[in-house]
């Protein structure tokens, strides 16, 4: 997955400064999994709590009006933000999980390390957080409600 930086971000490469342009993430393995497994458990919860109030019905119609497009990590941010689940929490999980060895690399080169992290813009850290959750940690659970439908 690559995620491409929207704020500005400098890091040292070389010897010189450079100004990060993405952030490439490879996908977890089983050695992450005490990272992984909370922020799964987040994620489904958060969506849970946004779902219910809402009948069986206006849930299925939410549903068929959304199927051909797919849940985001925008999205996923968002029902994060209006759930119950402690979001300090999901960012704390995230940030150990992508600066852990052999999973995010700044512009594919340099280990995006703790450091670097703490200097990328929110919206930064929002998106990549996001789209990493999409695209590996959700991946399981998004193909199977897809086949349900």
């Amino acid at each position: 997955m690559e995620y491409q930086l929207k704020g500005n971000l400098e890091y040292a490469r070389k010897g010189d400064t450079a100004k990060a342009m993405f952030i490439q993430c490879n996908e977890f393995t089983a050695k992450h999994l005490s990272h992984t497994a909370p922020i799964k458990q987040m994620c489904l919860r958060a969506f849970n709590d946004i779902s219910e109030g809402y009948s069986d019905e206006q849930i299925k119609q939410a549903q068929e009006s959304t199927k051909e497009t797919e849940t985001t990590g925008s999205d996923l941010m968002q029902a994060l933000y209006m759930s119950n689940e402690d979001v300090s929490k999901f960012f704390i999980y995230m940030k150990e999980l992508l600066t852990s060895e052999n999973i995010a690399f700044v512009d594919g080169e340099v280990k995006l390390t703790k450091p670097i992290f703490d200097n990328l813009s929110q919206e930064d850290v929002e998106g990549v957080c996001g789209e990493y959750v999409m695209t590996f940690i959700l991946a399981s659970v998004l193909r199977d409600s897809q086949r349900q439908n």
